[in-house]
């Protein structure tokens, strides 16, 4: 059985949600680096959020949505100038990576919290 999550875990997962959305609705060139930039520090902030209230729950879906984030701003920090063009296979894998983790968590979140 699964144990329902915490009230504030629940709202630091809204509070991702609504920032990987956000992430998700993103157009790459159009935003720019600055943009890629503010919006994964925005998805950041909330995971640290969501790890520090959540104790120990969805743990391995975190650190995977972490490692995904962590990687695209690697890549984001690579780039020369603000475009994007010449970066944007390595974007459009990592933002999948990103996606597929997000779906993992978002499963969990989901079913704990309803």
């Amino acid at each position: 059985g699964t144990t329902a999550a915490a009230p504030q875990a629940c709202a630091d997962a809204a509070a991702l949600k609504a920032s990987m959305a956000e992430l998700d609705q993103l157009d790459p060139p159009s935003a720019g680096k600055a943009g890629i930039q503010a919006a994964l520090d925005k998805v950041q902030a909330n995971l640290a959020a969501l790890r520090g209230s959540a104790t120990g729950q969805w743990g391995s879906q975190i650190t995977e949505l972490d490692g995904a984030v962590e990687a695209l701003k690697t890549t984001i920090a690579g780039i020369s100038g603000d475009s994007l063009v010449s970066d944007l296979p390595t974007i459009v894998s990592d933002l999948q990576r990103i996606d597929t983790a997000w779906t993992a968590l978002q499963q969990q979140i989901d079913q704990d919290c309803g």
